[in-house]
């Protein structure tokens, strides 16, 4: 086996000559190269390190170069022209290696002893540099792994990878690694024992499937199975139907059905389809009147690019029927070329994460260098009361896109992909918009003298005129100030302003679109269930505003099911005088973990200051717990009832305002 090494800029040949490919590892790596580094080659293989003996080096790129050689003549994968391994040695840093999915590996480790055999330093290197490959072989053709559970995707990368070590030893034998040894130990007879023992692990469990599937179907059957995986129409909510034709396509064998009834519910995972209907109304119209519902503050602070998830942020929708039409991500695109090819996607899920709908997010939208507001238009699709609206871009280590965050998160911001459980992200709040249309339907319009009336459904609007659509298409414009009261008012609770501008702070457009008011920090601490009432004391606009909405985070507790029950919700001015009420059927929470329930309201008009009070009858088998944050003073009490005060925290209470109407 050839290898070469390059230090700084300088090639230094040993009795052979490096081909193209490897020549251009090195000189791209001859970019990034820090005082000190050196990069050892191997066919197929570039090493960067420093801080370790060449020996050392070259022992991981032979390692590699065997194990892709063997993916290549044995199993008959396609595998990258090229990979490059990164070598970092930290005395503080963790002992790992893993792959960006693509050609790279990234090994860290705390000194050159690290790096011993495994009796020695209590890491199998040499089987991890195999492993990583194994990744490859699977993660070329199957660029859409969705579908793939851990068990899966590090079970095969542990079976084949043990593969791989034994063909390696016979290749190569003890001296491939700079600390000889007998490494077949690393190998199937370490996975068989595990196999053997009484609690094998998920993982090894994994391997053990994919090893019976191969003994089934031959070794050179497996590279074409992952390239049909690879290009399968696959459901999302049901991937097992597709991949399971394309199994039988490779090799129709009573053995491979009796296989596959074991190995999809270990190797398979469907992203649960929400069941929120989001057909496209088929009565009125959709308008030009957009609002962008923003958390962040406009000030990037950090970007992320995110392999193996996504950015994502939760949103309340406004009152009435809005369609999402579009998002805008404050980003850069990073890459050389032929990224721009690349894609990822938009997708749109219920508050239990279960996707509603998803849209394919072309690379090519970001710019590279310096980020930008990017609008991506989608299309136009109905969003539930509450819903999470996300990106994700599957990065690589040499292409991928870096979403901004700001410095404060509010807890609305997410580390998430469609159906699996949501990480908040704690950071800051992603530099991501979900930009909503209303859809209007027909209504009856009154000028102001009362005398002239129109059915037509709103379009379009601003501070001096509105643009209707009558039930037979026809467009007519008219001006605000010649509609009734009422139409001018609700043309001010529907349009709340103009849109947003495009630059990375612009908090007075903001201000003027519907808002969530609120006292906590979106962090549950606690819960109580008071028979006093919770309340809260919450500010809308200069001059008032109106409510449309009123979020509360928490949970039922008492018996499975209050058919017919009822819980109150009050608005009131700052000193507990009602303003107006509404009821709820108590069902609307759940039982178990604390949710946020959203309550639409007919949109009705507070002053400045204003208090939400809630009286959910509580008892001491009955009632709603209500969170509370960590800190602060929420009020106790209901209408015309002023309690005191809850010295524990701010209750978890909201209130979704529109702007005063001028």
């Amino acid at each position: 086996m050839s290898s070469f090494v390059f230090r700084g800029k300088r090639i230094a040949n040993r009795m052979w000559r490096p081909n193209l490919i490897l020549a251009a590892w090195a000189l791209c790596f001859a970019g990034n190269c820090q005082a000190g580094d050196e990069i050892v080659a191997s066919d197929g293989v570039a090493v960067r390190y420093a801080n370790l003996s060449e020996m050392q080096a070259e022992s991981i790129a032979r390692t590699a170069a065997a194990a892709r050689s063997v993916c290549v003549d044995r199993f008959g994968f396609d595998m990258p022209a090229a990979i490059a391994i990164d070598v970092a040695v930290d005395p503080a840093g963790p002992v790992r290696l893993f792959n960006d999915g693509a050609d790279r590996f990234s090994l860290s480790v705390h000194d050159s002893a690290s790096l011993r055999q495994p009796s020695a330093s209590g890491v199998f290197h040499l089987y991890g540099l195999c492993h990583e490959v194994a990744h490859l072989a699977m993660y070329q053709p199957v660029q859409q792994r969705r579908w793939m559970t851990t068990a899966a995707a590090e079970g095969w990368a542990h079976y084949l990878g043990s593969r791989i070590v034994d063909d390696v030893y016979a290749r190569e034998g003890d001296a491939l690694w700079w600390d000889p040894y007998d490494y077949r130990a690393d190998g199937m007879l370490r996975l068989r024992a595990q196999l053997a023992g009484a609690e094998p692990g998920d993982v090894a469990r994994g391997a053990g499937l994919w090893m019976e599937l191969a003994e089934i179907i031959g070794d050179k059957k497996l590279a074409p199975l992952f390239a049909a995986w690879g290009g399968a129409e696959i459901d999302p909510a049901q991937p097992g139907d597709a991949l399971f034709a394309q199994l039988k396509a490779i090799a129709d064998d009573p053995a491979v059905d009796a296989w596959w009834s074991r190995a999809e519910p270990v190797f398979v995972r469907a992203t649960p389809r929400s069941p929120f209907d989001a057909t496209a109304p088929r009565s009125g119209v959709l308008s030009k009147i957009e609002t962008e519902l923003v958390a962040d503050d406009g000030t990037p602070a950090g970007k992320r690019s995110t392999a193996g998830g996504g950015h994502a942020r939760r949103a309340v929708a406004p009152a009435g029927q809005w369609l999402l039409t579009a998002v805008r991500v404050f980003g850069s695109r990073y890459g050389g070329a032929g990224s721009e090819a690349a894609t990822g996607e938009v997708w749109i899920c219920d508050d239990q994460n279960r996707e509603i709908a998803s849209f394919e997010l072309p690379y090519d939208k970001f710019p590279r260098g310096a980020p930008q507001w990017v609008r991506i238009d989608v299309h136009p699709t109905p969003v539930p009361a509450e819903f999470i609206v996300g990106v994700s871009f599957n990065p690589t280590a040499t292409r991928g896109v870096f979403v901004s965050h700001d410095a404060t998160p509010d807890g609305q911001s997410l580390s998430a992909l469609p159906g699996r459980d949501p990480v908040a992200f704690d950071d800051g709040d992603w530099l991501l918009r979900p930009v909503l249309a209303l859809h209007s339907k027909s209504r009856t319009w009154t000028d102001a003298t009362g005398k002239f009336s129109v059915d037509a459904a709103l379009v379009d609007a601003d501070d001096q005129k509105v643009a209707l659509q009558t039930n037979d298409g026809k467009a007519i414009s008219l001006p605000l100030a010649k509609l009734s009261a009422p139409d001018q008012q609700f043309v001010q609770s529907v349009v709340g302003g103009e849109q947003g501008g495009s630059s990375t702070s612009d908090s007075t457009a903001a201000n003027l679109h519907p808002r969530e008011a609120c006292t906590d920090d979106g962090k549950p601490a606690g819960r109580k269930s008071l028979p006093q009432g919770n309340a809260v004391l919450l500010e809308a606009f200069p001059g008032g505003g109106s409510v449309t909405a009123v979020r509360i985070h928490g949970s039922r507790y008492g018996a499975p099911r209050v058919t017919g029950e009822e819980f109150t919700v009050t608005l009131c001015d700052e000193d507990f005088e009602p303003i107006r009420e509404f009821k709820f059927p108590l069902e609307k929470f759940r039982r178990g973990t604390a949710k946020w329930v959203t309550l639409r309201l007919e949109p009705t008009k507070v002053p400045e200051k204003f208090i939400v009070c809630t009286d959910f009858a509580a008892t001491s088998t009955k009632g709603v717990f209500v969170s509370h944050d960590a800190e602060g003073e929420a009020l106790v009490g209901k209408p015309g009832q002023a309690a005191g005060t809850f010295s524990g925290g701010d209750w978890l209470i909201r209130a979704i305002v529109a702007p005063p109407t001028p």
